[in-house]
């Protein structure tokens, strides 16, 4: 093979078809081929972060910069070059952009591309023992693939005709460390990340979406937080907002729990131990559909229901709430009017409080029953998030995990490397 053709074919390889590969040697203490590879003088020069046209401002430092490029077999491949410097009009003096890595990392496109594709599949640390790099480096290189995605304007797509949305919020580390998410209802596709569960984490969603993008928002689907609603109203008032009913039926279960707890103790203090070890183990039978009961869990519920009659008022509560959003519509909002009613004279303490907090969340809730809307597809967005933290054995900042999150269920499309 002629020295052009494998040099063409080396070029082919590492992914530098627009650099030129000056020469090639071979390491054997540390098993590394290292590619000494330089630009096409011919192809001008770039910013390195933003990629416009820019000029010339010197050849930059001495000792050349090196790439971690993806393993022929088990050897390891480094590219090596000096990297000038051009005055950008936006960023002024700074690297000139190479084609075969983006700015400031110190891998290859294509190892990069890898790393991040290997992350929406397996354990940060078994991609690490992979490709013989650091956990901290896989993170780091998913956050660059991802914020290249979103300057080539694949945010901007995303955020194209939003007109349903749901609004959550996940916890993604102890300490209170929470994300702030946005989901498209009509697609399942995360739209929006960011960090923290405040007004301007929120704002900053809406600063992306634009007046136009506010205007178009019909239905926002949330668990009634007002830091929410409050924002949703200023910014996109003609947006309905829809209550997540198992938001809503989670809360009164608390409130059977509290009763149910309370009876409990009650027989404790009375001396009757066997009543109040079986109101303890009928947790599951007051909490579970009635429909999917096992007979032992029948025959607890029918036990409760002769013995206890406060606690089995409080199911009943708790279930006619259930019956509120499986009806829906005109049906379920009449069902709910009465709730009210029945909840506000049923002398348990638990669920008068919760009827009256419940009260100013009526139109909500029948803009929930009209439009059929929940919070599951963000729920399961949650759930996702949660197992690439798990995964990941946790992480240190939020944007590593946004950028996975993103990749993982944001409608990305990154293909292996060819």
């Amino acid at each position: 093979m002629s020295g052009v053709r494998h040099a063409s074919l080396w070029k082919g390889l590492l992914r530098v078809e627009q650099g030129v590969l000056e020469r090639m040697e071979y390491d054997s203490e540390t098993d590394t081929l290292i590619f000494d590879v330089r630009l096409d003088r011919r192809a001008g020069v770039r910013c390195g972060r933003c990629r416009s046209p820019a000029v010339g401002y010197d050849q930059g430092r001495a000792r050349p910069r090196c790439w971690r490029g993806l393993d022929v077999v088990s050897t390891r491949v480094l590219l090596r070059a000096r990297v000038p410097r051009v005055r950008c009009p936006e960023h002024g003096v700074t690297a000139a952009a190479v084609p075969w890595a983006r700015h400031g990392s110190r891998f290859t496109r294509a190892f990069e591309d890898t790393l991040a594709w290997l992350a929406t599949r397996a354990a940060k640390t078994t991609i690490a023992a992979l490709m013989r790099t650091s956990w901290r480096s896989v993170g780091q290189a998913v956050t660059r693939v991802v914020a290249e995605l979103d300057a080539a304007g694949a945010e901007g797509d995303r955020l194209v005709g939003l007109s349903r949305i749901g609004i959550d919020e996940v916890s993604y580390r102890r300490g209170h460390k929470y994300l702030t998410v946005v989901v498209d209802h009509d697609t399942g596709r995360l739209v929006f990340a960011g960090d923290g569960r405040t007004k301007k984490t929120l704002g900053e969603f809406f600063n992306a979406l634009g007046e136009k993008g506010c205007a178009n928002l019909e239905l926002v689907s949330c668990d009634g937080a007002d830091w929410i609603a409050e924002l949703v109203g200023l910014r996109a008032p003609q947006a309905r907002l829809c209550l997540d009913p198992f938001h809503v039926i989670a809360t009164a279960q608390r409130a059977l729990d509290k009763i149910r707890t309370g009876a409990a103790r009650e027989a404790r203090r009375r001396g009757n131990q066997a009543a109040s070890r079986a109101l303890y183990r009928a947790r599951f039978a007051l909490w579970k559909n009635p429909d999917d009961h096992t007979d032992a869990q029948a025959a607890k519920l029918a036990w409760v229901a002769a013995e206890h009659d406060k606690v089995h008022k409080a199911w009943q509560l708790k279930e006619h709430l259930r019956a509120v959003f499986a009806a829906g519509g005109a049906e379920g909002l009449a069902l709910l009017d009465t709730w009210y009613r029945l909840a506000e004279t049923s002398g348990l303490p638990a669920f008068t409080d919760y009827a009256r907090r419940l009260r100013r969340f009526r139109n909500d809730i029948a803009n929930t029953l009209h439009a059929g809307l929940a919070n599951a597809r963000v729920e399961g967005t949650n759930t996702v998030i949660r197992l690439l933290t798990r995964v990941a054995f946790g992480f240190h900042s939020p944007e590593p995990l946004i950028a996975l999150a993103k990749l993982r269920v944001g409608g990305y499309h990154l293909a292996l490397p060819r």
